[in-house]
């Protein structure tokens, strides 16, 4: 995989976690909504759920790359790449 889909990858994770992150944080803050009186409690539950999202999507990334890694030590499957023609060199 080239470095550019590489970043653009990463990039799609990262835009996904920030668009995701405010309806998590709307789900959490409905069951307590009557409860919140200033405007830094509703931060702190917006910073939670981008935490959530986020370490979500770090997990997500880590296990696809191990998955991946895993592929590619398997002798038959880099066979399979090179006559596939998605390999030329490794």
């Amino acid at each position: 995989m080239s470095s550019v889909r590489k970043f653009l990858f990463i990039c799609h994770m990262a835009l996904n976690a920030l668009i995701l992150s405010p309806f998590l944080a709307f789900l959490m803050f409905l069951p307590v909504m009557d409860h919140v009186e200033y405007t830094w409690q509703i931060v702190g539950i917006f910073l939670f759920s981008l935490a959530l999202c986020g370490g979500y999507r770090t997990h997500q990334f880590k296990r696809l790359k191990s998955a991946s890694n895993a592929r590619m030590n398997d002798p038959l499957y880099v066979e399979k790449l090179r006559k596939l023609g998605f390999l030329t060199a490794i």
